[in-house]
């Protein structure tokens, strides 16, 4: 396959680490009265960056929000001593970091006065947001948005687009984000330059979609205006679309038919929130490396693949053993996609040809298409069990193990 561009990068990606009450590790836990919340796990910040120190080559860091539990300013001085700390282990220059806020980086005490004073609500906003570390803008490179902590950076290998989707919340309890119509504009704005030599990247805090692909309660918590979003992206195109919030991670590369080209999109998970706040219960704390090798000629897509590090109970930072307690496969490929349907059509080739056998083992995933890869490891699954259905077969095992189809 031809390459359009071929410009490695990597980009360490951690989010919510909510120093604070919720944090689950001492060195960066504060007392709060009105919790019993006490750390569960050992320091965070020495095996953190001992396996900081292993990883070579990082171009990027990006943080997608929730560096504190309250939005104190005593949380943001403890986190702002972890992100120097890991700047400097894997040597990155402050103008390629990318730090964007969280409904957790809000100050309530303040916000609340956006309810007193309703006609100048702004003020408070911006109050709170002068707590939240702001970027550098003297390096050329980097342009500020309509709106605070909402920016456009571009180098020679990628444009960076950082939203603020806290920016509309003005009331306690009140957690899910929102573009709004001014940012919603701007971007339309930036999203007209031509990146034939650049990968498109943009990063905000909350979901615009769907978090989970195995849901089993509603998802209340997705981005007020994210199918909007979402919409724009799709006519307009981008690559790479990142997020936290939820504090399980997922990644899905989205092709759709009427989309410029599909993009690739990755929710962080927490790096070190308590196992109290872990959504879904026993989720690890992660953090993760994106390898982008390159894109495609014939679909337009960026490919590459993620290293994701998770770490549980006092245990060490590592690409762990497949298993159904993680939430995302260690090693994830993004890139050109196959359909469903075409997927689906290219497994029951492999039945049909194996017909004559009682068990069919199906090609070890290291040996599948990478366009079946590319797949979110829980919807290729999904597809092997309902042909399976269909053919009134027994899947035994699942992807990236051994799977075996069993004629009942």
């Amino acid at each position: 396959m031809v390459e359009l561009i071929f410009i490695t990068v990597r980009i360490l990606l951690l989010s919510d680490i909510h120093t604070g009450f919720q944090s689950g590790f001492p060195d960066i836990w504060i007392k709060n009265e009105s919790t019993e919340n006490k750390p569960d796990d050992n320091s965070l910040e020495d095996d953190l960056l001992l396996k900081l120190k292993e990883i070579r080559s990082i171009d990027y860091l990006i943080i997608t929000g929730d560096l504190t539990s309250s939005g104190y300013f005593n949380e943001f001085k403890m986190v702002k001593e972890l992100i120097d700390k890991i700047s400097k282990t894997i040597n990155i220059d402050k103008n390629k970091i990318f730090v964007t806020p969280g409904n957790h980086d809000l100050n309530r005490h303040i916000i609340d006065l956006c309810k007193i004073d309703q006609d100048n609500p702004d003020i408070y906003r911006d109050l709170n947001f002068r707590l939240f570390p702001e970027k550098d803008q003297t390096d050329g490179k980097t342009k500020y948005g309509i709106i605070p902590h909402s920016y456009v950076y571009n180098d020679d290998k990628v444009q960076i687009i950082q939203l603020n989707s806290i920016s509309c919340i003005t009331k306690e309890g009140q957690d899910r984000g929102e573009i709004g119509n001014k940012q919603y504009s701007w971007l339309k704005e930036i999203l007209t330059d031509d990146l034939s030599n650049q990968y498109r990247i943009i990063i905000f805090h909350h979901h615009h979609l769907r978090n989970d692909p195995r849901p089993i309660i509603p998802d209340l918590s997705v981005m007020i205006d994210g199918p909007r979003l979402h919409n724009l992206i799709k006519e307009k195109g981008a690559d790479l679309v990142i997020h936290g919030h939820k504090h399980i991670p997922f990644m899905i590369t989205i092709h759709e038919n009427d989309m410029v080209h599909p993009y690739t999109r990755i929710c962080s998970g927490s790096l070190s929130v308590h196992s109290k706040y872990r959504n879904m219960g026993n989720a690890p704390n992660y953090f993760h490396i994106i390898n982008i090798e390159g894109r495609c000629d014939k679909t337009k897509a960026i490919k590459g693949f993620v290293n994701s590090y998770s770490r549980r109970y006092k245990g060490q930072w590592d690409i762990p053993t497949w298993s159904s307690d993680e939430y995302i496969h260690p090693i994830q490929f993004f890139g050109p996609l196959f359909s469903k349907e075409e997927t689906i059509k290219e497994i029951e080739q492999f039945i049909l040809s194996q017909k004559h056998l009682n068990i069919i083992l199906l090609p070890k995933y290291q040996k599948i298409p990478d366009s079946f890869k590319c797949w979110n490891v829980i919807k290729l699954n999904s597809f092997i069990k309902e042909i399976a259905k269909e053919k009134d077969m027994v899947m035994i095992g699942e992807y990236p193990t051994d799977v075996y189809l069993k004629k009942k």
